[in-house]
């Protein structure tokens, strides 16, 4: 949880919504007084007044779990699930105070975080060509199979290999063939993707 926590309070434009007095009044008179938007922002204001006293992580942490009852058994959970359960839960809290409001404020956590893939499968016997695009707010990374690339003992992956690697063309073949929707067989195919939107900030996963 620190670790994405850290994160979001040092992304100007949550500094800007959630810290700045110019920008509070928008969300703070529409707000829930004891739901998660009010409790990211007194960490907000604290985290960037650290000479004030009445930082109380535990008011945050029962407010997540108020909305995500996952994170209500104080077990270990991944950062990078919490940080994407609260910044859908935040979108929604965010675009629910604000109504039939389509300022960029409402549009702030899409802004800074999703980002579209298009995926391709290509079938190997009639070429027919299945895309797909899909929202997503963190790019899963995985480390390829050495030998691949710039990966090696003394020539380590750095993320563009990591990104290289991700949208490589795959082949599925074998016990992974894919059922083709055009030619109803289950044959070999390729699959591709490639990012067709960035945010403003690229929240990786790696795996």
């Amino acid at each position: 949880m620190n670790s994405g926590l850290q994160c979001l309070l040092n992304t100007p434009p949550l500094i800007k919504l959630f810290h700045e007095k110019k920008a509070q009044p928008t969300v703070k008179e529409r707000r829930d007084s004891t739901g998660l938007v009010h409790s990211l922002q007194n960490l907000f204001h604290y985290y960037w007044n650290p000479n004030e006293a009445g930082l109380n992580m535990q008011d945050f942490v029962k407010s997540m779990q108020g909305v995500y009852k996952d994170f209500d058994d104080y077990q270990q959970h991944d950062c990078q699930e919490f940080l994407l359960a609260l910044l859908s839960k935040l979108d929604e809290k965010i675009k629910k105070a604000l109504g039939n409001d389509r300022s960029r404020i409402s549009q702030i956590i899409p802004k800074c975080f999703q980002f579209m893939i298009q995926s391709e499968l290509t079938c190997s016997l009639c070429n027919f060509i299945k895309k797909e695009h899909q929202c997503f707010s963190s790019v899963p990374l995985s480390f390829p199979p050495a030998p691949y690339g710039r990966g090696s003992p003394t020539t380590p992956y750095d993320i563009y290999g990591l990104l290289t690697y991700f949208v490589n063309t795959e082949n599925l073949d074998k016990d992974n063939c894919w059922q083709c929707s055009d030619c109803g067989l289950k044959k070999s195919a390729t699959r591709s993707q490639a990012f067709c939107s960035l945010p403003n900030y690229l929240v990786i996963h790696l795996k």
